[in-house]
């Protein structure tokens, strides 16, 4: 446990493969499922150490089964993920460390790599979200119903376009790490906006001394990140080749 409230799990290289020089920090997406860090660890964390690497995965405090999701949002998400990244970065390991923003989280894990800067060396962005400045306030919190007002923000393209977020600013000037997206082609959930994030990296890249950005896109949806084992076959094999 971070301060007694968020827990984080460490899966270590398997004893059977050479340890790789990476440590990755995994940040899921907007699922309402309690635990789900165990569903992280046992789907991606274990096959991912079973290469060489080195994995943490957390728990938002929104997902600890005795608290009410519906009490947190997407602020409280972002300063559960700083702390975690601060405790690992006081770790004295000194290998580079990856962010993994999946979905919800990606958007997350831009914004820590813009604020922590050359302390994270990869960005991996699998299918991020993006959201309008005013869904991430202390006093927004997550909606149950279609009326609340952060679904009512993601839902008003005309008062609170996404792409007026400062998460592209963030992912233009801020972030040093190399950014790689991987983005789905049938994807009705995020759409366009993986590509409105390698557009950011790319023009950001262009003034600067930066790792050049990449983008995959893959057949599919946006569904089955951490369920479908096919899907999560092919997510992996690409992180693994991406930071080999």
């Amino acid at each position: 446990m971070i301060a007694g409230k968020i827990p984080l799990m460490t899966i270590l290289p398997s004893n059977k493969v050479q340890a790789l020089p990476h440590d990755l920090l995994i940040i899921y997406g907007g699922t309402t499922e309690p635990n789900f860090r165990f569903v992280v660890r046992n789907n991606w964390g274990e096959p991912l150490a079973r290469l060489g690497f080195t994995v943490y995965c957390f728990d938002f405090q929104s997902n600890l089964p005795k608290n009410n999701f519906y009490d947190f949002g997407l602020w409280d998400r972002t300063v559960d993920a700083i702390r975690v990244l601060r405790w690992l970065l006081d770790k004295p390991f000194g290998k580079p460390l990856t962010l993994i923003g999946v979905s919800m989280g990606g958007h997350i894990a831009t914004q820590l790599a813009g604020e922590f800067g050359n302390s994270i060396s990869n960005l991996i962005l699998v299918a991020p979200a993006a959201y309008h400045d005013r869904a991430i306030r202390p006093s927004i919190k997550f909606s149950p119903t279609a009326d609340g007002e952060f679904t009512r923000i993601l839902r008003d393209e005309n008062a609170y376009p996404w792409r007026e977020s400062s998460i592209f600013t963030v992912a233009r000037n801020m972030v040093r790490a190399r950014p790689h997206i991987m983005a789905f082609c049938e994807d009705e959930v995020v759409k366009e906006i993986p590509f409105a994030y390698f557009e950011h990296f790319v023009r950001g890249q262009a003034v600067a001394d930066r790792p050049a950005p990449s983008i995959t896109v893959f057949p599919g949806r946006h569904a089955g990140n951490f369920a479908d084992s096919q899907r999560i076959a092919l997510i992996l094999d690409h992180i693994a080749d991406f930071l080999r």
